[in-house]
């Protein structure tokens, strides 16, 4: 006489890493009816290969890299575009070849990087940044990626940093371009005094003072708000430095530094706030801080992907 499983198990980590080959296996098969088969037949014989299942299609989804799979027990799912794409797709960093071709200085996922260049002018690259150089009467750099804390300590010497959303110019002092995050780009004036500007049509131009950043959306200034130097440039000494952040915005960040991919599940970080100080050099170890704090789980699917739920 069989034992029924409860219906509610969680997977464990032999059945996500089986998910997982699954979906790498229906990717391949361009939906071969024999390979749905076995995988509706693997789902249905352990409700943790069925948990294991959903955790692996919502993770790609929230990856990207996504088609929808045939219907099964009356919903939708997704899978993995691409067989062979199993982790590529979990770590969503594909090679961005126009950027790498355009390129001067490049740094991978998790490093960073300084640049002296002459007349005392000095860049640090954060993770996953390039930047392509243009030297003359005004040093020009152009952020095509990522991060970048720009020094022009000899103010007869001027710098411009340039790119799509934003520019920037600074003599005898220091500003960070940021592209992505929460808006199309950040800048903080770290030293001195900057003029920052947004293309055409807006051409809006702004004046930062030390300690002061603005975001810039859709070719529109945010206000200016100000920012101590030290936390915007902590990236710098390998730290993370949060205040008072909403849960989201802080997985989003440890992802960025993370050689794989960190999701929040979706309303598992609904309301919740955050204030600490986090090691950028090894993003997994905040994992089980955010688990006690908040009474989350960590499921770890294969070596590439975490996923942070309730």
């Amino acid at each position: 006489m069989g034992v029924d499983r409860p219906r509610d198990a969680r997977p464990d980590q032999q059945a996500l890493e089986a998910a997982a080959a699954w979906a790498a296996r229906v990717g391949a098969s361009g939906d071969d009816p024999a390979v749905l088969a076995g995988l509706q037949a693997w789902r249905r014989a352990d409700p943790r290969h069925d948990a294991a299942w959903r955790l692996a299609a919502e993770a790609w989804a929230l990856g990207g890299s996504v088609r929808p799979a045939p219907r099964a027990v009356g919903r939708r799912r997704v899978v993995l575009g691409a067989a062979a794409a199993a982790s590529a797709a979990a770590l969503a960093v594909g090679l961005d070849l126009p950027v790498t071709l355009r390129s001067d200085h490049r740094t991978a996922i998790g490093e960073r990087r300084s640049l002296a260049l002459a007349n005392g002018h000095t860049l640090h690259l954060n993770t996953d940044t390039a930047i392509a150089l243009a030297e003359g009467e005004v040093l020009r750099v152009d952020l095509l990626r990522g991060e970048v804390l720009a020094e022009a300590t000899d103010s007869r010497h001027p710098l411009q940093l340039r790119s799509p959303a934003v520019s920037a110019a600074v003599a005898g002092g220091a500003v960070a371009l940021r592209l992505g995050g929460a808006a199309d780009a950040t800048v903080t004036a770290t030293a001195g005094r900057i003029a920052a500007w947004v293309p055409a049509p807006s051409r809006a131009e702004r004046m930062l003072g030390a300690g002061q950043q603005v975001d810039v959306v859709a070719g529109a200034f945010s206000s200016a708000r100000p920012v101590a130097a030290e936390t915007a440039t902590a990236w710098r000494r390998g730290r993370l430095v949060v205040q008072d952040w909403p849960l989201e915005r802080l997985v989003a960040e440890l992802d960025r530094y993370h050689h794989g991919r960190i999701f929040l599940r979706s309303g598992a970080g609904s309301g919740r706030r955050v204030e600490g100080v986090f090691d950028i050099d090894d993003p997994l170890s905040a994992i089980p801080v955010l688990e006690r704090a908040f009474g989350l789980t960590a499921t770890r699917l294969t070596r590439l992907v975490t996923i942070l739920h309730g």
